[in-house]
């Protein structure tokens, strides 16, 4: 038999075994790789399944991606949710939201560029047809 050979892309690890490898053995090329992964089995419904499969086949890329896309996506806006919520929170309270005014003035002057919020110029746009 001859050596086989290991190439890293990005996010995979490819063992590619010589030519004339027994099936038997391919799977021991195969069986190590797949441990390392570390995936889980997970029940859907079929219509789940299928909405996942269309994304997937649509942008050319694995479900696995696509569910690792959505969950990065759900866990940012869960986070700004619960951000928005404790800042709600925080303004009905007047005592609260004067101590949070307090404390964000302290830290407004950390920049020392001496502009006030309504001195930062806002950038104008060329208009269409320009």
């Amino acid at each position: 038999m001859g050596q086989h050979v290991v190439t890293k892309e990005p996010q995979h690890l490819v063992m590619i075994p010589p030519l004339g490898t027994p099936y038997g053995l391919l799977k021991a090329f195969t069986y190590p790789y797949t441990q390392r992964m570390g995936t889980k089995t997970m029940k859907v419904s079929t219509a789940t399944h299928e909405r996942i499969s269309t994304v997937a086949r649509e942008d050319g890329r694995s479900m696995a991606s696509v569910v690792d896309e959505a969950i990065r996506d759900f866990e940012r806006k869960r986070f700004f949710d619960r951000l928005n919520a404790a800042v709600a929170r925080t303004r009905a309270d007047p005592v609260a939201w004067a101590d949070y005014q307090a404390e964000v003035a302290i830290f407004d002057g950390a920049i020392k560029d001496g502009l006030d919020w309504d001195d930062i110029p806002e950038y104008d746009l060329p208009e269409e047809g320009e």
